[in-house]
């Protein structure tokens, strides 16, 4: 089998599906580092941010969107 990105997104994706309906429903999770990771490699995916690349990078790119849909840093 081989090992297909497509497929390894798909199962990330099911599995914040399935933990956002346990949280939706009142239930804890087990792993919520877990959760945060899986979230934050989902979003960087979908903004093209690699992997790897460090947090405080990507805080430079947060002037570009602020406004568009970041939160203020006083939000966070």
């Amino acid at each position: 089998m081989e090992n297909d990105e497509k497929d390894e997104a798909a199962t990330e994706l099911a599995m914040v599906l399935f933990e956002t309906a346990t949280l939706r429903s009142g239930y804890g999770l087990k792993d919520t580092a877990a959760f945060a990771a899986r979230v934050e490699k989902m979003m960087r995916r979908s903004l093209g941010v690699s992997l790897d690349e460090q947090v405080s990078k990507i805080h430079q790119h947060q002037s570009m969107l602020q406004g568009h849909w970041l939160p203020d840093r006083s939000m966070i």
